[in-house]
């Protein structure tokens, strides 16, 4: 049987091609990162489960890379593989997304590092290579590069590993069409998927936390490639319903929960694509994640995600002092300026640098060549 064509393929949904309680879900998975790396702070002041909670705060990295496939298919699964102009237009769009914001917090830090030279104070020449600079310029920094993975503004690793899925994305287009809209292929091909990730992490006690730089962008990859397979068997309206919702939800809960405790690779991504799909499927059926305010904190995840560590780093220069408990307030203060900093990042760098971009590339690309010209 052959795969469906792209003409075959169910049209997007949800008129603004946004599904509310998955945009409401980025924004608590960054802020579940932002907790991670504030850990040692709060850890004084939280009650020890919640204290485990933020320690496993790395896992919301794998929630992003299923979140990112199910979206960016979503509202790109249409894409013509073969038709290099709709490929290079995908590119420029993701490219439009992510790198304005990634090469300003690279900037701040080359000005905090300058800063710090003039002050004399001690650079970890490891974290700020010149090596790990050029990696971060070109986002391969997570591509089993000579540098860490972990340099510079550290969380930048995964916009590195999802950068590579973004360049894989019409090859996952072709793959996930010929699995097809159907249940049985999809669910088949995302268990595929997991069992190849865990042929790597068994080699890691099936931590998904460790083998950053050489095993993070096939972390992404997969991940990435079964939010697609999710946004496939969506578009096919199968499941679309609350009771529906509720089942994969409850399912995502115990898978989580066991996830926390062992087999973090195996059950944890298992965890989220229940979680993505159940989300998706019940859509305006969740009142909660359909705030206004949560849906809000989404939207800037990614100026959150960014900045927060940049922010952390300034707090730990300024207000944390060794052998002592920062105090609360300085912590709260701290949690404060990453949002406060976070919208300002959203609304007048990210959006608008996104916007004048793919206006101002994809225009030049497709504009038609002068007379006697080829184009």
């Amino acid at each position: 049987m052959k795969p469906p064509s792209e003409s075959a393929l169910p049209p997007a949904r949800s008129g603004g091609r946004q599904i509310l309680p998955l945009t409401a879900l980025r924004g608590l998975a960054a802020w579940w990162v932002v907790f991670y790396h504030f850990d040692l702070y709060l850890f004084p002041y939280l009650p020890s489960w919640a204290t485990y909670f933020a320690s496993k705060g790395y896992l919301a990295v794998d929630l992003f890379f299923c979140l990112s496939g199910f979206v960016i298919f979503f509202n790109y699964g249409h894409l013509k593989s073969t038709h290099a102009q709709d490929v290079f237009k995908f590119y420029v769009k993701r490219w439009a997304k992510i790198y304005p914001l990634h090469l300003f917090t690279i900037g701040l830090y080359c000005l905090l590092l300058s800063v710090l030279l003039l002050s004399h104070e001690t650079i970890p020449a490891e974290r700020f290579s010149l090596g790990g600079f050029l990696a971060n310029i070109f986002l391969v920094q997570d591509w089993g590069t000579a540098a860490p993975a972990l340099n510079w503004n550290i969380p930048a690793w995964s916009i590195s590993a999802e950068f590579a899925a973004y360049l894989l994305f019409p090859l996952i287009v072709v793959a996930v069409r010929k699995a097809g809209g159907r249940l049985f292929a999809g669910l088949v091909s995302i268990f595929c998927l997991v069992c190849l990730l865990n042929v790597f992490y068994a080699h890691q006690n099936f931590h998904l936390g460790r083998a950053i730089n050489t095993l993070g962008v096939l972390r992404c990859v997969v991940q990435f490639g079964v939010g697609a397979l999710l946004a496939r068997l969506y578009l096919e309206k199968r499941f679309d319903n609350l009771l529906a919702g509720f089942t994969f939800v409850a399912l995502a809960a115990v898978l989580f929960a066991a996830g926390l405790w062992r087999w973090e690779s195996v059950l944890i991504p298992l965890a989220w694509t229940a979680l993505v799909f159940g989300l998706a499927c019940g859509n305006r059926h969740w009142p909660i994640l359909n705030q206004p305010i949560l849906v809000w904190l989404g939207e800037i995840s990614y100026a959150t995600y960014m900045i927060h560590y940049f922010v952390r780093d300034l707090f730990k220069l300024a207000l944390v002092h060794a052998g002592q408990v920062t105090p609360l307030s300085y912590v709260l203060l701290a949690l404060l300026a990453v949002l406060g900093a976070s919208v300002p990042l959203y609304f007048w760098l990210e959006r608008p640098a996104q916007k004048y971009l793919t206006r101002k590339v994809t225009l030049k690309a497709v504009a038609p060549a002068p007379h006697g010209q080829v184009a």
